[in-house]
């Protein structure tokens, strides 16, 4: 029997037509029997929140005050901690605290190079199950900064940054279809998010034709890294 992630099955015909990095992770948590996870620069949505359900323990670190009283709002973790999440991370390989999972959406971007290699070096240092980070692929100027000091882009990866690493990178939203800065190619955003989950299928395994990329690290119950 298919686990039930939120209102639709991993092995639905939804994720064969429209191929989800994010849904397939949700599906790895739970497949794994994680128990322990941590989204880092967790902002206000994150891909862990539906696994609560799961009985998936969380936890949201950012630097951002505004982002985690919005997410206590929404109810998205279990546990909340404003840092840095360097610091944090620190911390955690110093104390030896063990994470099943650990999520980072949009945060190494906004790290200069040295530091973002450093930010992978700790989070390896965790030696979790599961590692999940998206990020555009290249450098992408954004559209507008909220908090120019914690959104500016400061660093852009490739899929051979991730991949030299051991981890399986996927693609998200074919290139081209929106603009420098994320603006709109057709000026429309339902046109744009239409023509992105149609040709889906087209860069999920392939990368270098994606705006986006996500790259999972897995290791398998042997303990042994995986490519996926």
């Amino acid at each position: 029997m298919k686990r039930r992630l939120g209102p639709v099955h991993y092995g639905s015909w939804v994720q064969k037509i429209c191929p989800s990095p994010r849904r397939y992770f949700q599906y790895l948590v739970i497949k794994s029997g994680c128990q322990k996870a941590a989204d880092l620069g967790c902002g206000t949505n994150s891909l862990l929140t539906p696994l609560r359900a799961k009985g998936v323990r969380c936890t949201g670190v950012d630097a951002s005050a505004q982002a985690l009283s919005r997410a206590r709002e929404l109810n998205a973790f279990d546990e909340y901690v404003q840092t840095d999440v360097l610091e944090w991370l620190r911390e955690q390989v110093t104390s030896g605290t063990h994470y099943d999972a650990i999520v980072a959406s949009h945060l190494i971007e906004h790290l200069p190079r040295e530091r973002g290699e450093h930010f992978l070096r700790l989070v390896e240092l965790l030696n979790p199950r599961l590692v999940y980070i998206e990020t555009p692929r290249g450098f992408v100027e954004p559209a507008y900064l909220k908090e120019p000091r914690l959104h500016a882009h400061l660093s852009g990866w490739f899929p051979w940054d991730f991949e030299a690493r051991g981890y399986t990178v996927f693609g998200m939203g074919l290139a081209g279809l929106r603009g420098g800065a994320d603006l709109l190619w057709c000026r429309c955003e339902f046109i744009t998010r239409s023509l992105e989950r149609g040709l889906q299928w087209m860069c999920y395994r392939r990368p270098y034709l994606a705006a986006t990329i996500a790259a999972i690290r897995y290791i398998d119950h042997a303990g042994l890294l995986r490519r996926l």
